[in-house]
């Protein structure tokens, strides 16, 4: 390399490491008499603490975002989630897809509406007795499934 031209832009005195300096025969440089050890100790101690403490801040970064990333795929699991999708030419649009909670509680819902609706068009008025027996059975089958799920768990 010609003289200025440094690959880091940081300038360390090198004469700070040493003990002190004296004049060979010779030559046109002086040479070393000595190495402080202490700054030099302090200098590779110092380093390997900062490289330690760099290590450990990338390991909790990396440990953060796991679990975050796990409590947002629980949550987007059991709540859903809504997704941004690209259409070209109209922009960006929404779209939702359910979660498990939505799902088991919307189809539950589905399907009482259905017997509810279907009732009143074919049974007239016995739909009522006919409407809370459905609603009965199938707050039974959900009770004996939560039963079943709380034995294997």
């Amino acid at each position: 390399m010609a003289d200025g031209d440094d690959a880091t832009d940081v300038d360390v005195d090198e004469s700070s490491f040493l003990t002190g300096v004296t004049s060979i025969e010779g030559v046109s440089w002086s040479g070393a008499s000595g190495v402080d050890v202490g700054r030099l100790a302090r200098a590779i101690v110092g380093t390997a603490v900062f490289t330690v403490a760099a290590g450990v801040n990338t390991v909790v970064s990396g440990l953060t975002a796991a679990v975050t990333g796990l409590i947002d795929g629980v949550s987007e699991f059991l709540a859903g989630a809504t997704e941004w999708f690209r259409i070209p030419g109209v922009g960006w649009r929404p779209t939702r897809e359910a979660g498990l909670i939505e799902v088991i509680f919307g189809t539950g819902i589905a399907a009482i509406r259905g017997a509810w609706s279907f009732n009143v068009d074919t049974f007239g008025p016995l739909s009522l007795p006919v409407g809370l027996a459905v609603v009965l059975g199938t707050f039974l089958v959900v009770a004996r499934g939560i039963e079943q799920i709380q034995e294997v768990i």
